[in-house]
C-alpha cells in the first residue's frame, strides 16, 4: 500500500474536486444500475497502474487502497469502483469494517444520545468479563 500511496502522491493529482462535484448523481446511477453494470463487466479488473492514475476523493482512495492491496479481490473490481463511493457508503458496507462498540479509556462512557447506540450494534462490553 505505501508504494501505492507513494505513486499516488507522486503525480500530484491529490483530489479530485470534479468527481466531488458531480459524486451523488453519478453515484446514484451507479448503484441503480449496479447488477448490470457487474452483468456486463463480469470478468473485468483493474491493473495497479489505472488506480495509480487516478485522482481521488478520501473516500474513493480507501476503496482503491482496498483493491491495490487485495481485500477487494481483482474478481470484485467490478462491484467496487472508487469513484462511486462516499464516506456514508464506506460507513454502511461491511466491507470496509464493522462497528462492535467504542474504545474508551478507563471510567469512560459514551452519551446515551449517541446515534451509533441506537442504529448499529446491540453489542456492549461485559465489563465483569475482560475477554482481552
Amino acid at each position: 500500500m505505501n508504494e501505492f500511496v507513494d505513486a499516488v502522491v507522486s503525480r500530484g493529482r491529490l483530489y479530485n474536486v470534479g468527481a466531488a462535484a458531480g459524486f451523488e448523481r453519478k453515484s446514484a446511477d451507479y448503484f441503480d444500475n449496479q447488477l448490470e453494470i457487474i452483468q456486463a463487466n463480469y470478468g473485468k479488473w483493474r491493473s495497479l497502474k489505472s488506480f495509480v492514475d487516478e485522482s481521488y476523493i478520501c473516500s474513493a482512495f480507501v476503496v482503491a487502497c482496498y483493491s491495490v492491496v487485495g481485500i477487494i479481490a481483482e474478481s470484485a473490481h467490478v462491484a467496487y469502483p472508487p469513484e462511486f463511493f462516499s464516506p456514508a457508503g464506506l460507513y454502511g458496507d461491511p466491507t470496509f469494517g464493522w462497528l462492535l462498540g467504542y474504545l474508551l479509556p478507563e471510567g469512560g462512557s459514551v452519551p446515551a444520545g449517541d446515534p451509533l447506540l441506537a442504529q448499529t450494534t446491540h453489542w456492549r462490553d461485559n465489563l465483569a468479563v475482560r475477554w482481552w
